[in-house]
């Protein structure tokens, strides 16, 4: 699946749908990813852009196995806590 803004590796929709059947009231999760070495919001401040995207993206045959977006994708962070807590930010959907 592609919108535009979100790519999903194979499995997650099947393995969403697997959870959602289940339980009687789910939360589905999964872990967000930017496409590059960096954080996006980082990665835009170097120069990163659609163009740069779409030549990482014809490095590795993601359509012929999504899951060669990993080797071009970083885990999405979130900023840091007080604590200095900077996991991975999860994208949800209830």
């Amino acid at each position: 699946m592609v919108d535009g803004a979100r790519m999903l590796s194979p499995g997650v929709l099947g393995y969403a749908h697997q959870a959602a059947r289940a339980y009687r009231r789910p939360v589905v999760s999964t872990l967000g990813f930017h496409l590059g070495h960096e954080p996006q919001v980082t990665a835009m401040t170097r120069g990163y852009d659609q163009a740069v995207e779409d030549t990482l993206l014809d490095t590795v045959d993601w359509r012929g196995n999504g899951y060669e977006l990993f080797r071009i994708s970083t885990p999405a962070s979130r900023p840091a806590t007080a604590g200095g807590d900077r996991s991975p930010r999860a994208t949800a959907c209830s």
